[in-house]
């Protein structure tokens, strides 16, 4: 009986998932076949509503599923280079919280790990668990030895049901990737996969903590738990217990012997030591993992999420100084692919126009001008405007870049840390502390490294001067390198006729799927679903053989 229900759940899980995918799917089918009868602007603002829509159904989908769905969408809130920022900002709010399991079923945990159950493993063990998700619960314990400690477990047989969401999620991915190729959603899935896998691996969380625990050994105002070994497996974490109060609860702060404007200083020395001298740092600083102890020193929680910085992505974060320094687009060009922002297709010409026009964005901002620097005036929609009338439109930038794990990570990490000061301390300009950290990050000890730059910028300027105008070196360039490349007006019409097809090939996919999930939920006894995808089957079907008879 129990485990039909089980697979009944996971029937009915399904099922939600795909309903849910394939009516956000269709209403992106629908704007793209109407958005031709807009203009530029007026169709990016109906998207942006669409995204909106979108979101929040995925949302209210993602609370409702539970499991590994709610990290999922906590991990997609990170991929601002695929998902619109829409997306990101909702993304951004979703809570994991949900009822505790009963303690006898989560004992079971303890039994399939240590053979022993919880009331052998510890001296006493509370039953109602501080905090609960989806994936698991944290209890708090005392040691045989009488150190308090927290014990975050996941639940018994969460293996099969993350298995199962995998799949499902895989699947899903698939389709989008099919329908929709040019955004790469098929690697999105692999970096998610390999991310959340990660997390949920406590062995791995143990090294985390005692790798970067290790790099602050010589400072007292740092804090880390300890890891329990012998109480510790893939599926269990056992550290001591840190007392305090998270720190942006600033009225329970005004209690202990701190001062919020030096806890926010602290702070970004604290990750700028971690991110530019030691290569590896936590990388999911929101409020909740990070608490202030009585003493008024500074606890990192929950390491489950921890990045580093890659040699090619330092590399490459050197040259793109130099080139800002230097005025060189083309050195940008390089140090963005040095930093794994590949391209997927082989492009130079358009990436190089890219990489100019948000060149241009930024050269002329000062230093000092960054504390007031709104980075969304980078990601707004006069860029997606600008670039179409240079020819380059949303496909063309996702089928060029392929956004690195580590900046995804490490972008992350700079907009919650920014944010965190910012509510400490919003009179406080990062920019100040993080600059040292960054002239020896790029340059290291060495000023005749930063002098040969300038030295040679110098002598750019100068030859600038005397030799022909930009735009016809650029020209020459660009003739010495690729030749003479002479356009095909009648390509247009070409691929006008395969976007076409591709249109069509995706109406009568939804229309044979529709049909699919409508037979399922039938025959399941969900009739008001299955009556949905049979007019949604009616539909596409209907929008095909228009389509067939227009071709």
């Amino acid at each position: 009986m129990k485990k039909n229900k089980s697979n009944h759940l996971a029937k009915t899980r399904f099922l939600k998932a795909y309903y849910v995918t394939f009516k956000i799917l269709s209403r992106y089918i629908i704007l793209l076949l109407v958005s031709k009868f807009f203009d530029g602007e007026r169709g990016i603002r109906i998207f942006e509503r669409a995204h909106l829509k979108s979101a929040r159904q995925i949302i209210a989908t993602l609370l409702a599923l539970k499991g590994l769905y709610i990290k999922l969408g906590q991990t997609l809130s990170a991929m601002t280079h695929v998902l619109p920022a829409t997306f990101t900002k909702e993304l951004e709010l979703l809570q994991d919280q949900v009822p505790p399991h009963p303690f006898e079923e989560v004992n079971e945990r303890f039994m399939a790990d240590f053979g022993q159950p919880a009331d052998k493993l510890f001296k006493t063990i509370d039953p109602e668990p501080i905090a609960s998700a989806s994936l698991g619960q944290v209890h708090v314990a005392t040691h045989h030895n009488g150190a308090k400690l927290a014990v975050k477990l996941q639940y018994p047989n969460i293996d099969k049901l993350i298995t199962r969401d995998l799949k499902t999620i895989k699947n899903i991915f698939s389709i989008i990737d099919f329908l929709f190729p040019s955004y790469n959603i098929r690697a999105v899935y692999d970096e998610l996969s390999v991310v959340v896998l990660e997390e949920l691996d406590y062995i791995n969380e143990a090294k985390n903590i005692e790798t970067i625990a290790s790099n602050y050994k010589d400072q007292d105002n740092i804090v880390f738990p300890e890891v329990f070994h012998e109480l510790t497996s893939h599926k269990v974490l056992t550290q001591s217990f840190i007392e305090g109060v998270k720190i942006t609860h600033v009225e329970e702060l005004s209690k202990y012997p701190v001062d919020t404007s030096q806890l926010a200083v602290d702070l970004i020395h604290f990750y700028c030591k971690q991110v530019f001298v030691d290569g590896i740092y936590h990388a999911d600083p929101h409020p909740g993992n990070i608490v202030i102890t009585p003493e008024g020193k500074i606890a990192m929680l929950d390491f489950g999420a921890v990045a580093t910085v890659s040699p090619s992505m330092r590399q490459g974060m050197t040259m793109f100084v130099e080139g800002l320094i230097k005025k060189d687009s083309r050195a940008l060009t390089q140090a963005i692919k040095m930093m794994g922002f590949i391209a997927k297709k082989d492009d130079e010409e358009t990436l190089d126009r890219v990489v100019e026009y948000f060149y241009n964005k930024i050269s002329g901002i000062k230093i000092d001008s960054f504390k007031n620097l709104d980075i969304t005036q980078f990601q707004n929609l006069n860029d997606l405007i600008e670039l179409k009338k240079m020819d380059i439109n949303l496909a063309d930038l996702t089928s060029l870049f392929v956004v690195p794990r580590d900046w995804i990570m490490l972008e992350r990490t700079v907009v919650l840390m920014t944010g965190l000061t910012a509510e400490l301390d919003e009179k406080l300009n990062p920019v100040e502390i993080v600059v040292p950290y960054v002239e020896k990050f790029l340059l290291g000890d060495d000023h005749k490294r930063l002098a040969e730059i300038l030295l040679s910028t110098s002598k750019d300027i100068i030859i600038s001067y005397i030799n022909l105008p930009d735009d016809i070196r650029k020209l020459a360039r660009k003739l010495r390198v690729d030749g003479l490349k002479v356009q095909n007006t009648d390509m247009k019409k070409e691929l006008s006729g395969v976007r076409r097809s591709i249109t069509m090939l995706a109406t009568a996919f939804l229309a044979c799927t529709s049909a699919v999930l409508s037979y399922l939920f039938y025959t399941d006894g969900l009739a008001n679903q299955g009556f949905r995808f049979e007019t949604g089957c009616y539909f596409f079907g209907a929008l095909f053989i228009l389509m067939l008879l227009r071709r």
